[in-house]
């Protein structure tokens, strides 16, 4: 009898955490004849080996309903046909070779792009982010009504059966990130989509200040967190979308690994 009320408990534990982690689903505006002041957003996109995702994204770019500052592409050291895939689109393409020492992951990438934007706002989005074309302006609207930086998790579309197995990083990440408590308590930011304005960009010192670390979007927020500037994350639904592992069951078990 004692083993059943200890298994009835964890059960009833597991129902309790899975109601406060998920208690809802922060969602970006819902579009309105929102009027703003005139500002420059600049598109700043992190790619290595993207040959099949950022034409699909710069076409996406091309939709949108938003005027659109600039499009800035920073090839990171790609080995496939990134760059002529680029150079079919009316946008900045800027190539990389070699990290300096101390950098990791797509940090450079980032850095190097943000050094050469010309806007008042900063749109940072990976190469396999999918957009509706009201997305851009969604997301300006959250940013200006929110006055924070803003962050997505893009809704995770899944074509092959082995892709359903991310479901639960993707529950994970988004009940450790605190995202979805009463009281949003985030740990970071969410990395496929990330707008935040160049004066907040330039008060954490950028992506250089989190330059050696993997989990870059996890070490953005809590810079944010120490220069006490307020962010907020959000959920894309079909506005904002991703596919994270269409290169086979190797490329789930690396994200898998880098989650870790």
């Amino acid at each position: 009898m004692t083993f059943e009320i200890i298994r009835l408990m964890i059960v009833l534990s597991g129902l309790l955490l899975t109601v406060v982690l998920f208690y809802h689903f922060p969602r970006l505006a819902k579009l309105k004849d929102e009027k703003f002041p005139l500002q420059k957003i600049s598109i700043i996109i992190p790619a290595r080996n993207e040959e099949k995702n950022i034409a699909l994204l710069l076409g996406d770019l091309a939709k949108q309903k938003i005027s659109i500052h600039e499009i800035i592409c920073v090839d990171d050291a790609s080995e496939d046909k990134t760059s002529e895939v680029i150079k079919s689109f009316p946008v900045q393409l800027l190539v990389i070779k070699d990290k300096p020492q101390g950098w990791l992951g797509k940090s450079w990438a980032c850095e190097s792009g943000a050094a050469i934007a010309t806007g008042d706002i900063l749109l940072f989005i990976d190469a396999d982010v999918r957009l509706s074309p009201d997305s851009v302006f969604k997301l300006l609207t959250t940013h200006v009504n929110e006055k924070s930086a803003i962050s997505v998790q893009p809704y995770h579309k899944t074509e092959k059966f082995y892709e359903q197995f991310s479901l639960i990083f993707n529950f994970i990440q988004f009940a450790g990130n605190g995202s979805g408590l009463p009281q949003q308590r985030n740990v970071g930011f969410f990395g496929p989509v990330i707008m935040i304005s160049r004066e907040d960009y330039q008060a954490i010192d950028g992506h250089n200040s989190v330059k050696g670390t993997i989990i870059e979007d996890v070490a953005l927020g809590e810079q944010m967190k120490r220069h006490q500037i307020p962010y907020k994350n959000f959920i894309g639904d079909g506005d904002i979308s991703f596919r994270m592992y269409s290169g086979g069951f190797r490329s789930l078990f690396q994200g898998w690994t880098k989650n870790m």
